[in-house]
């Protein structure tokens, strides 16, 4: 081979062309100032607000990375060590489950865990990682779209800092749970949409409706949307095409495909084409769900970080101002992006009953992935005010210098005041939500985790269980668990609690304090674990009885009156009401009765003892303000109302008949229903002649809170008259 001779100059040439080509190669400063830097300054902003909860130790310990706030989070754990270790979506080893509503968050944490187990780090570590940079992810996204949206690095900054810092959704984001997932990828489906990538925005939406099965709302919106925009734009008149078709082909058929293996899969699973777990929680709330847009509004929106209490109006207008101005701006292109919380709050309030008077993350984490988007609007809607003041500064400052000063000085405090004031909220939650999170792990930690390893320890192998608390119990007791929910049950069957402790002839029940174990002829206490301080759960105390079906057992019918004895009080009944119950006789139901109810209502189901061998099952409401309804009467004589109601709480309520207060006795229209011990109360109240002036009478029971109970609650009503 010949000899090649290389003089100096070409090779510091060739040298010189090798060191460009490397700096080509790296981001340019330009490309770092623009998203590496910000990109930084987020993701440090986003560790250091989830460390904050992690590591808070308010409680007397932290949560880190092996604790969890809720018994649902316990739940996914159980479906995520499954699948790491056998490839198994099952809550019970070896048998395949509907009862996992996200079977993305199945799948993601799983197959990280199958990787990083062996190596030492739990499942729970893993989902709480996730969750965070999921929520980084989410993030920087933001980053993203304000910066498209306003071409404001600094605006993009704040608003990337403010989600990431935002104490509500890092609550999720450390919590175990799906909903910074969630959040992520529909930040990324509407942003891809308004940049009209059909193609990506329809494997998004796939996503999304396996990481929250309420998606199929924005699957259909989108749908619906992409053709309305492909109509709008046309000047000329066309039927729909094929390259319509084509279009919303892209857009829907992933999900629709998604959607049909996860219907086949609850199918054959479960024997139902939903999860079991959608049986039990949705209330049947209907298309138009407007007294639980009500709930969402007070019990979570006006609860939010940037929106909270007296901060609400300004927070809300800038959000409603932001969308406003995207609409106006983008038309058709940017809805998504604009209307996404509205159109996911709708379609978890279908399915979902919020809580507006116990706002807490049980309730909240299912509308968190609406967070990014509100502070998106939010910094629109900011910068919009911010034009609208600059522009009228120019053109109407005074010209005499001390008057521009004032105007100058006022205009700028204004805007000050508007941009600070939803921050308040904001700082206040920063320190109050760490504290709920470490409060709540070690109610669930000492109560559920420390009930479950006390089953292990002090039950047989072949101990079978029951609990409404699946999750940890699932998780550390290793042994066979019976689900009371129904949430684990096939073909969202749900049976009453004592009937299916009974049928499955359970060993054990396992649980927060409940009257109705309490009170069950076999069921004998043999574990409590009381825990100080929770601050979001109904109860911490944690108990475990034994069962012991021997003993014969009656379920009586819930209209028989164990307590009041009519005939021998020489009344006759004219009109019966049951409660909360869809299944009751015509003449008894809620809908003759024209029922109704205001604040917080839930149906709930309990069993009592009434006698040493009899059980008695009762469906009821609770309310929060007010019930009332139309009962038959007797124009001019006395009316007497019987009511059944759970006598552990007891209960106060004043008494309004067609309008006026009722007198009895000296109660002056309040009715007191007082508190006992495991088993239903049943009072009369006395109703003067005087008030009742026609054959059918209003009644309204109107709660007045006490120490002792904050709702009140109907099982059965019954209408009586003197004989």
């Amino acid at each position: 081979m010949a000899d090649q001779v290389v003089d100096g100059d070409s090779g510091q040439s060739r040298l010189a062309n090798g060191m460009n080509q490397i700096r080509h190669a790296l981001p340019s400063r330009e490309t770092l100032s623009r998203y590496a830097i910000p990109f930084g300054v987020i993701a440090i902003v986003q560790i250091v607000s989830a460390a904050i909860f992690l590591l808070n130790t308010t409680s007397g310990a932290s949560a880190g990375f092996d604790r969890l706030p809720i018994d649902d989070a316990w739940v996914r754990m159980v479906f995520i060590r499954n699948f790491a270790e056998s490839l198994e979506i099952a809550f019970h080893p070896g048998d395949l489950s509907s009862g996992a509503t996200s079977i993305l968050w199945v799948l993601v944490p799983g197959l990280f865990s199958l990787v990083l187990n062996p190596l030492g780090i739990s499942v729970m570590a893993v989902a709480k990682i996730l969750g965070i940079l999921f929520a980084l992810g989410g993030a920087w996204l933001v980053y993203l779209i304000l910066l498209k949206l306003t071409d404001s690095k600094r605006v993009s900054l704040v608003g990337g800092i403010v989600v990431a810092l935002d104490p509500t959704r890092t609550f999720s984001a450390v919590s175990g749970m799906e909903m910074t997932l969630t959040s992520t990828i529909a930040l990324a489906a509407t942003w891809s949409y308004f940049l009209g990538k059909h193609r990506l925005t329809g494997a998004l939406l796939a996503l999304m409706v396996l990481a929250r099965p309420e998606s199929w709302v924005l699957v259909i919106f989108v749908g619906v949307l992409a053709m309305a925009r492909r109509l709008w734009d046309r000047t000329e008149v066309q039927l729909i095409t094929l390259d319509d078709a084509r279009a919303l082909n892209r857009l829907v058929t992933p999900a629709a495909v998604v959607t049909l293996l996860w219907v086949v899969w609850n199918i054959i699973t479960g024997g139902s084409p939903l999860p079991s777990a959608y049986y039990v929680t949705r209330d049947e709330l209907g298309f138009m769900p407007i007294g639980n847009f009500k709930d969402i509004l007070q019990g979570y929106y006006a609860h939010l970080s940037l929106f909270n209490s007296i901060f609400y109006p300004v927070g809300g207008g800038l959000v409603i101002w932001g969308a406003v101005k995207l609409l106006k701006t983008y038309n058709l292109a940017i809805t998504p992006l604009a209307l996404f919380a509205v159109i996911y709050t709708y379609a978890v309030a279908m399915n979902i009953t919020l809580n507006a008077e116990e706002f807490n993350f049980t309730q909240r984490r299912y509308l968190d992935p609406v967070i990014p988007f509100l502070i998106i609007l939010f910094f629109v809607g900011l910068l919009q005010a911010w034009d609208l003041i600059r522009h009228w500064r120019a053109t109407r400052s005074p010209a005499d210098p001390t008057e521009a000063r004032i105007f100058n000085f006022s205009l700028n405090a204004l805007f000050l005041f508007v941009t600070i004031t939803p921050f308040v909220g904001f700082g206040g939650a920063i320190f109050d939500l760490p504290e709920e999170y470490s409060y709540n792990t070690k109610n669930v930690h000492e109560g559920l985790v420390g009930g479950a390893l006390w089953l292990k320890e002090n039950t047989p192998p072949d101990a079978r269980i029951g609990t409404e608390v699946i999750g940890a119990v699932a998780f550390y007791a290793d042994r066979d668990i019976t689900d009371f929910s129904g949430r684990q049950l096939g073909g969202g069957e749900i049976r009453e609690t004592f009937a299916l402790a009974k049928a499955e002839d359970l060993d054990y029940a396992f649980g927060y304090s409940s009257v109705y174990i309490d009170s069950w002829p076999p069921a004998i206490p043999v574990y409590t674990e009381i825990v100080e301080d929770n601050k979001i759960l109904a109860t911490s105390e944690i108990n475990a009885w034994k069962l012991d079906f021997d003993v014969e057992v009656e379920v009586a019918a819930a209209e028989v009156p164990y307590l009041l004895n009519f005939e021998q009080r020489n009344l006759v009944v004219i009109d019966t009401l049951d409660v909360g119950n869809p299944n009751a006789p015509p003449e008894a139901s809620e809908a003759v009765h024209e029922y109704e109810d205001e604040g917080l209502s839930a149906p709930v189901n309990r069993q009592f003892r009434v006698d040493d061998n009899i059980v008695l099952n009762e469906n009821a409401r609770t309310f929060t303000v007010a019930e009332e309804f139309k009962v038959a009467s007797r124009d001019g004589e006395r009316l007497l109302i019987a009511k059944r109601y759970d006598a552990a709480v007891g209960q106060r309520l004043r008494v309004v008949v067609d309008g006026e207060t009722a007198i009895s006795g000296e109660d002056a229209g309040i009715w007191d229903l007082p508190k006992r011990d495991f088993f239903f109360g049943e009072e009369l109240f006395v109703i003067p002649g005087d008030l009742i002036t026609s054959s059918r009478t209003e009644l309204r029971f109107e709660f007045i809170p006490t120490d002792r109970s904050d709702a009140g609650n109907s099982f059965f009503f019954w209408i009586l008259v003197d004989r």
